[in-house]
């Protein structure tokens, strides 16, 4: 995430990444990617909530795991 103005279009916010969602079969090997090439560190990990679930417009009754992770260094 960055802060302050874009240098591309002065006075407009500059852009941020907050939230990619990726399917993966191998949940823990992606994970290690992201915290050993990113940094990132994890948030929080749990199962795949109904709600949630809706909310990608998967099908009903879908399950699954989850890992939410961030950079340590942003505040998004």
């Amino acid at each position: 995430a960055t802060s302050g103005t874009s240098r591309d279009a002065p006075g407009l916010p500059a852009p941020r990444l907050e939230e990619v969602i990726v399917t993966v079969s191998d949940l823990a090997r992606i994970e290690a990617v992201f915290r050993e090439v990113l940094g990132w560190e994890v948030v929080f990990r749990g199962a795949l909530r109904d709600d949630e679930a809706a909310g990608w417009d998967l099908p009903a009754g879908t399950r699954g795991r989850q890992v939410l992770m961030g950079s340590p260094s942003s505040r998004y």
